[in-house]
């Protein structure tokens, strides 16, 4: 699967929708003044039954947070479910 996997502000996905073998999810970010960020995670699709969900999970800024727009913003995100290999 190429493209848009999700434009929600939060959105699981089963490997199952995915073909197996490598992948990259790439998240991107655009504030209300158009400021834009991404950030990536790779990995690996395997053949197995009983694979759990994966989650990605934007774990700072929370959700409310005021931001000068002069300052740089760091987003932090935590993967959850998979199996690592």
């Amino acid at each position: 699967m190429n493209g848009v996997l999700s434009t929600n502000k939060s959105f699981s996905l089963r490997p199952s929708n995915l073909s197996k073998g490598n992948h990259v999810i790439i998240l991107q970010v655009k504030d209300s003044s158009s400021q834009s960020a991404q950030g990536s995670v790779p990995l690996r699709v395997i053949n197995e039954a009983s694979v759990p969900q994966l989650f990605i999970r934007i774990t700072s800024p929370l959700t409310g947070t005021v931001l000068k727009s002069e300052n740089e913003v760091l987003f932090v995100s935590r993967v959850e479910g998979g199996i690592y290999l």
